[in-house]
C-alpha cells in the first residue's frame, strides 16, 4: 500500500521512476543484491537493467564486444564477431626473388575478428570465378608470388578473399560493375 501510494505521488510529480518505500524489507526476486522496484529485470539474475538484448537474454556471451543480438557471428567465440570485408586492394607486380609475378593486397577494412587468411582465386574469365583455380587456400600473409606459365595470348585474372573463423566466414571477392557481388569459387 504504501509503495502504491509513493509511486503515485513520484508520477505525479513528473515521473521520477520506480520508487522505494524502504519502511518494509523489500523483495528482490531474483536474488541478485537490487530490489525488484529498482531492478530493471526483476526476473533475471544476471542483469538489472535491460540493455540491447533485453532481459533474460544474454547480451555479450564470449566478451568480443558485439552481443549475439546485435549480431555477433558467432557469440562462442570472442575471436569473431562478423564475416570480414572486402579486400580493397590489389597489385601485381614482376617478382624480383623469381620468375614470377608478386601479388600484394591490403587487408580489409572490416576484419571481423582478431585475424584473417586469404583465398587467391585464379580464373580465365573475369565474370566467374567459380571454376578458378585456388592459387593460395587459407594464406596468412598479404603476398603471394604466381609462378604459372601463359601461353601467349593468354590472360589470368585474380581475386583475393579474406576469410575467418564465422560461420560462412567467406568475405566477398567484390562486385562486378553493375553491383552484382562476384561469385566464386568456395574456400576449399
Amino acid at each position: 500500500m504504501e509503495q502504491a501510494l509513493a509511486q503515485e505521488i513520484a508520477d505525479a510529480l513528473g515521473g521520477l521512476g520506480p520508487v522505494c518505500v524502504p519502511a518494509v524489507p523489500l523483495p528482490d526476486g531474483n536474488g541478485d543484491g537490487v530490489v525488484d522496484c529498482n531492478d530493471g529485470c526483476p526476473a533475471d539474475p544476471l542483469k538489472t537493467a535491460p540493455g540491447l538484448c533485453g532481459c533474460g537474454i544474454v547480451g555479450d556471451a564470449d566478451a568480443d564486444g558485439v552481443a549475439g543480438c546485435g549480431g555477433d557471428c558467432d557469440d562462442g567465440n570472442g575471436s569473431v564477431w562478423g564475416v570480414p570485408g572486402e579486400v580493397p586492394w590489389l597489385d601485381l607486380a614482376p617478382d624480383p626473388a623469381s620468375p614470377g609475378t608478386l601479388v600484394s593486397w591490403t587487408p580489409p577494412a572490416a576484419l571481423g575478428g582478431l585475424s584473417v587468411v586469404y583465398d587467391l582465386l585464379s580464373s580465365s574469365d573475369p565474370a566467374d570465378f567459380d571454376p578458378a583455380e585456388c592459387v593460395v587456400t587459407d594464406g596468412s600473409d598479404i603476398t603471394a608470388v604466381l609462378t604459372e606459365t601463359l601461353s601467349p595470348g593468354e590472360i589470368r585474372f585474380i581475386l583475393v578473399r579474406a576469410e575467418n573463423l564465422c560461420p560462412g566466414g567467406s568475405g566477398t571477392l567484390g562486385s562486378a560493375s553493375d553491383g552484382v557481388e562476384r561469385p566464386g569459387r568456395p574456400s576449399p
